[in-house]
């Protein structure tokens, strides 16, 4: 074991690791032949630190990021790392920027952020993946694609895209943290994924993102944009809360579903300007709790468990809407725009579910 503050190698030098574990607390600079011999670098300490130099690629065995204070950022200013064992993050947040960390090495990631602003297929590392916390940023100025074809690379935890730039998702599977966009990112779904109904998807961009794919989410949070809905697809929402400020539009497109479908009590919140939802269905057999109106223009499709309004309604906006029951009611207030002439329709409304 062998502890540096600051490791330089100089035009002249040539540095062989021993085979055991180096430690540095402060900055690594390679300006000639570093050679790894198989050997563990641990980027400790709570300060930030740099990569540097002027070779174009620097080949390291193993890589552990292991700050103690978790605003410490480790810098890539080095053109290539290129991984050959694995690259751990721990703690800390490490900052590729627009540089390459690639390889045929591992990638785990236990906390701390990974951020990486490259526009291409990111992270570039290809061996297998095992992302159990932390988080993974793609925060480049252009369109970006999350690498999800290495082994163990369809589960990640939580995902921030920022900056600007289509933000693409394919084959992904498993989300276990919270996902937010941010910036003008656009989220290009080409893929269903599923994510922790105890997290929350935030969408704080001004961009125009496109939902191709049906999703399953847990919280959802829009305080910017829009989100575009296509027909045929849901978007359930399985977390307690779906909470839209005016700053924010969900359009719903055809025959798109916003599906409440959570395990526990979920609440409805949306105060924008044009809070009108095309379809909407509650498979909650604990209920659906308004804290604003709840305006739907084509069908509501009450499948299990009871909206709440208490001091909102549901609104349905069209003339031609649709309320479909096969198990739930509305416990409270409901107001429909109906069809001139003889009209006969069934309304769900009471307190519970014979007494409606």
């Amino acid at each position: 074991m062998t502890n540096f503050n600051n490791l330089t190698i100089t035009a002249n030098g040539i540095l062989t690791s021993h085979s055991y574990i180096i430690y540095i607390e402060g900055n690594f600079t390679n300006n000639r032949t570093f050679n790894h011999n198989n050997g563990t670098i641990i980027f400790s300490g709570n300060n930030s630190a740099i990569l540097s130099g002027s070779v174009v690629t620097t080949n390291l065995y193993r890589v552990i990021i292991n700050k103690s204070l978790s605003s410490a950022v480790v810098t890539q200013n080095l053109s290539t790392v290129s991984i050959v064992n694995s690259f751990e993050l721990n703690e800390g947040i490490y900052d590729v920027g627009t540089n390459t960390l690639n390889g045929a090495g591992n990638l785990t990631i236990i906390g701390g952020e990974l951020k990486i602003a490259k526009l291409t297929t990111v992270p570039e590392i290809t061996g297998t993946y095992s992302i159990t916390g932390g988080t993974v940023t793609l925060n480049g100025a252009g369109n970006q694609i999350l690498r999800t074809s290495a082994t163990g690379s369809n589960t990640y935890f939580n995902l921030i895209f920022s900056n600007a730039g289509n933000k693409t998702i394919t084959n992904l599977l498993t989300i276990n943290g919270d996902v937010v966009v941010s910036g003008s990112a656009i989220l290009v779904n080409n893929s269903v994924f599923t994510q922790n109904p105890n997290k929350t998807f935030y969408y704080q961009s001004s961009g125009n993102s496109i939902i191709v794919n049906s999703i399953n989410i847990g919280n959802f949070n829009q305080n910017n944009g829009i989100i575009t809905v296509n027909t045929g697809i849901n978007v359930n929402i399985r977390g307690i809360n779906y909470y839209k400020t005016s700053n924010g539009a969900v359009t719903l497109n055809g025959t798109a579903i916003i599906f409440f479908n959570g395990s526990g009590i979920q609440f409805y919140f949306d105060n924008s300007s044009l809070p009108n939802l095309t379809n909407v269905t509650v498979n909650n057999s604990n209920g659906l709790v308004l804290n604003s109106d709840l305006r739907i223009t084509n069908n509501l499709n009450l499948q299990s468990g009871a909206i709440r309004t208490q001091s909102y309604e549901v609104y349905m906006v069209n003339n031609t809407h649709s309320i479909n029951r096969t198990n739930g009611f509305i416990n409270g207030w409901l107001t429909c725009n109906l069809p001139s002439g003889a009209y006969n329709k069934l309304y769900p409304l009471g307190c519970n579910n014979t007494d409606y």
